[in-house]
């Protein structure tokens, strides 16, 4: 079995468990084996074309700037997986909150429209 098999066979399962837990209503670890799947995706993708990214962040970019593959099935693959793992990293990167100044308050105020 070569690499790109084992990252896509991890992929697949990956999805299973993202199917399983949204059946459970457990939506944040959906998304989060949802990323994976395509994190693995991605990595499986790259490995075949010869490029090798050591991060998540890297795996984002790198994918992002090689072309498309050849067939129809494929094209709509890596279209979306382009499209949707900057969002899925997003998502699964909390950014830090922001810190307040002295006197201020870190959450934002409620309007009164």
């Amino acid at each position: 079995m070569t690499a790109a098999e084992k990252l896509l066979g991890r992929a697949d399962r990956y999805l299973v468990s993202a199917a399983a837990l949204l059946e459970l209503g457990d939506h944040e670890s959906a998304v989060s084996r949802a990323y994976y799947a395509m994190f693995y995706t991605a990595r499986a993708v790259l490995g075949v074309r010869g490029v090798t990214a050591k991060t998540h962040s890297g795996v984002v970019s790198e994918f992002g700037r090689q072309p498309s593959a050849a067939t129809a099935a494929s094209i709509r693959s890596i279209a979306f997986i382009s499209t949707s793992i900057p969002v899925a990293y997003e998502i699964r990167t909390p950014r830090a909150s922001p810190k307040a100044s002295p006197g201020t308050s870190a959450t934002p105020a409620s309007s009164s429209r």
